[in-house]
């Protein structure tokens, strides 16, 4: 009777964890209560191991085993590639927030404000907690009654629903079955806890888009493969060749490692492309949001050029509904294609309308590349807008800090009124400074207009057109 509380217990306390799509009065609850993820998290742990007094100890078998910890250790992390080829691969058929923070997240991963408290609750109490209640007790308990097989399917189903989310449950039921098959085989209550507690920090210290890096896929297949070998040195010993044997098998696997790694990268990169295809689709949120995650991966290398002719070639046969968020899109991933595209003044009314929507935002950090970005994709547009609202140009090109980003810009404007309105406006809000921008030009490019430019506003024009005109080609 007292056994069957705890089950019931632990029930109670998974069902609070669930989210309002699966049980909408858990979400009510939370929300009457009021405490935040971190509490909750913190409660659900706590209640498991509530749970797991009421069940029955495991039977001790008086034997000494040996310590599984560390190839318990190197089997999860040689396990986790696996783990998030399997996110990305759902990332691209289910719309869910957590699959969306793998692709792009929105933050850089490293210390931040509170991660004291996230690591003490996260590797530290949750790991114990969940794993004296699913492998210290409901699994013996289980096993007793049902076998080995049904009793790790089962407290491993268990853990996943304990995780809510359906990214995190993909991930949980894979690690609660490793963890239950080590547990049967001898690993201790403890190498269950420290593997449960370094899966964590993974993602903790990470970040959720570690999934999506190419590198920590190597970076973790060749962890494991080098603490199995340290697992199996020490229980070799005291076996006269031990190293050469864990030396030989940790070369023998990072030799396999390098092989498998070209296929394993190409299909990682169609996966990520296939899943933020769909986010670019159907994600319901701010297309300057959207776009700035998206240039925060390109610029930290995780939208290789792969992973963008992948996204390209996606949007290119089913492109978003929303015809400003597709500008956005190649205008950040590639703006030489977008002013190849036919229909070119729709294409410029929605580059205009999402321009305007990033100037009535508060300036974010990449608000400036983003707004270059599409003003070199299509320049009648940024012009357009710049003659609307030019206190904006100190917030996309302030000089003299983006001298040759403005010189690029004007390089790409037509000559004419799109290039005279340009200067004019840099003038307005730099005045003194456009000659350097100027004079940055490629020599090719600089016209009568820039010419004239120069001498109506500087006194020392000559000295200025000496430096981007030849002699003998001074008008």
């Amino acid at each position: 009777m007292r056994a069957w509380l705890g089950i019931l217990v632990a029930i109670l306390v998974v069902a609070l964890a669930q989210p309002a799509g699966v049980l909408p009065l858990a979400a009510w609850v939370r929300q009457q209560v009021g405490l935040p993820a971190m509490g909750w998290t913190l409660l659900v742990a706590l209640g498991l191991s509530a749970a797991a007094c009421l069940l029955p100890p495991a039977p001790r078998t008086g034997q000494r085993r040996p310590d599984y910890t560390v190839l318990t250790v190197a089997v999860l992390l040689m396990l986790e590639p696996v783990l998030h080829l399997a996110v990305l691969a759902v990332s691209g058929l289910v719309l869910t927030t957590a699959g969306a923070q793998a692709l792009l997240p929105a933050g850089a991963p490293g210390w931040r404000s509170g991660l004291a408290v996230e690591i003490l609750i996260f590797v530290v109490v949750v790991p114990i907690g969940e794993e004296f209640f699913f492998r210290g007790r409901l699994l013996p308990w289980l096993r007793t009654r049902l076998g080995t097989i049904s009793a790790v399917t089962i407290s491993a189903g268990f853990f996943a629903a304990a995780h809510g989310q359906v990214i995190q449950a993909i991930i949980a039921l894979p690690v609660g079955i490793l963890l239950g098959w080590m547990r049967v085989r001898g690993a201790g209550l403890g190498a269950c806890m420290v593997a449960h507690g370094v899966h964590n920090s993974l993602f903790l210290v990470a970040g959720a888009g570690l999934i999506a890096v190419p590198v920590v896929a190597p970076a973790l297949f060749l962890g494991g493969a080098f603490l199995a070998a340290v697992s199996w040195y020490f229980h070799l010993r005291p076996h006269q060749r031990a190293w050469r044997k864990s030396l030989g098998a940790f070369a023998l696997s990072a030799i396999v490692i390098a092989a498998l790694m070209p296929g394993w990268w190409r299909l990682q990169d169609s996966l990520w492309a296939r899943g933020v295809h769909r986010l670019c689709r159907g994600w319901r949120i701010d297309t300057s949001e959207l776009l700035v995650r998206i240039l925060v991966q390109q610029q930290r290398g995780c939208c290789s050029p792969q992973r963008r002719e992948h996204l390209l070639s996606a949007l290119a046969v089913q492109p978003c509904e929303n015809g400003y968020r597709q500008v956005g899109i190649l205008a950040v991933l590639a703006p030489d294609r977008l002013s190849q595209l036919p229909a070119a003044v729709a294409w410029e009314d929605a580059a205009v309308e999402l321009m305007e929507d990033i100037s009535a935002r508060p300036p974010p950090y990449y608000e400036g590349e983003l707004a270059r970005r599409l003003g070199l994709a299509l320049p009648a547009a940024f012009v357009d807008t710049v003659l609307q609202w030019p206190q904006l140009l100190p917030r996309w090109l302030a000089l003299p800090a983006y001298t040759h980003e403005a010189a690029l810009q004007l390089s790409r404007c037509e000559p004419g009124r799109d290039r005279r309105i340009l200067l004019t406006q840099l003038e307005v809000q730099f005045p003194g400074q456009v000659a350097a921008v100027i004079v940055a030009l490629p020599a090719d490019q600089v016209t009568a207009l820039e010419i004239r430019h120069l001498r109506r506003h500087y006194p020392d024009a000559e000295s200025w057109v000496a430096r981007v005109v030849p002699p003998p080609e001074r008008p």
